[in-house]
């Protein structure tokens, strides 16, 4: 498989690099072929949404990717704590009626998981980060020497839990989203540069798993088209176009240790061209994935990609 996605690379406007499985099946019981897709190409490893939640497989896995310089990617919650809860713990979930997941779950999960790659001195980078506690702790291990790096949808810093009074499912993403109080922090960690990595967190769903009672609707969004808005929108005349391109481009290029593009004679040319300013209005009709799971749709976003230049070709539809 991991063949296969390297081989069709050739064919998107996009780079695509596949992320191989820690586990087999993602199950969390046996470690995957690791080495064998790294050969094929794979750039790191995951178990995606699961997250390893035995912590003697995730010291092996940590430990076994130290032969190559390889990359652990988590997903920080412990499940046995967030049990059954579909949107933050807090004054909004209880005036709502609807359990909630505790901040616990995934500060939990970043201590225990950073303990273990500074153990094993390992590399470990965490998908979502969205309590300022966890980023502190975090920001602690890598001033500890420590290869630990998270990053964040930009979602996170755009929508606060009490979009989820109307029950809307399109709001319901995992994590969670937070109060009103840590979104204001994520903004500051963002601009101070504690923040470094800002990514879509891009999880298409189908329309029967989304339209249904709220405590049973899948977790996820589709924000390909709009992360780079999103992102913009949120902190629109704070964050500088630099600010932009690094944490959304170059740094997790740096993470991954993909080649960052130039701009420069005889360099294969692969950039993206987009405005700062411009309104535009989320359309459901101009929306380029075949699922239909946004909360974007009719809202007015600041920002826009106009198109990307890649393999030889422009594209004013890259996603």
């Amino acid at each position: 498989m991991v063949d296969y996605i390297t081989n069709q690379n050739k064919n998107t406007a996009v780079d695509i690099y596949p992320i191989g499985a820690i586990t087999q099946k993602c199950n969390g019981e046996q470690l995957a072929e690791i080495y064998d897709m790294k050969q094929a190409g794979a750039i790191a490893f995951s178990d995606g949404l699961k997250g390893v939640q035995h912590e003697g497989i995730l010291l092996r896995a940590l430990q076994y990717v130290t032969a190559f310089n390889g990359l652990i990617l988590q997903h920080p919650e412990v499940k046995a704590i967030s049990a059954s809860g579909v949107m933050n713990e807090g004054p909004t979930s209880v005036s709502l009626g609807l359990k909630g997941i505790p901040a616990l779950a995934e500060f939990a999960a970043i201590q225990r998981d950073i303990e273990l790659c500074l153990y094993a001195n390992s590399r470990l980078h965490f998908f979502n980060c969205t309590t300022t506690e966890g980023w502190n702790r975090i920001a602690a291990a890598r001033a500890n020497n420590g290869a630990i790096s998270a990053g964040l949808a930009s979602y996170y810093l755009l929508y606060t839990d009490e979009q989820l009074k109307e029950f809307e499912s399109c709001y319901k993403v995992n994590p969670p989203l937070r109060s009103m109080q840590e979104v204001k922090a994520l903004h500051d960690l963002v601009l101070s540069d504690t923040i470094e990595i800002i990514c879509s967190w891009h999880q298409p769903q189908d329309f029967d798993h989304k339209n249904v009672e709220f405590s049973y609707a899948n977790y996820g969004m589709v924000h390909l088209e709009t992360c780079f808005s999103a992102l913009n929108t949120a902190l629109s005349n704070r964050i500088t176009p630099t600010q932009l391109v690094e944490k959304l481009a170059i740094n997790p290029r740096k993470l991954l240790s993909i080649e960052v593009p130039t701009i420069t004679v005889n360099a294969k040319a692969n950039f993206t061209v987009f405005n700062t300013s411009e309104n535009w209005q989320v359309q459901n009709d101009k929306i380029q994935s075949q699922s239909q799971n946004t909360p974007f749709i009719g809202k007015t976003l600041v920002g826009k990609i106009m198109g990307a230049f890649n393999k030889g070709s422009w594209n004013n539809n890259p996603h």
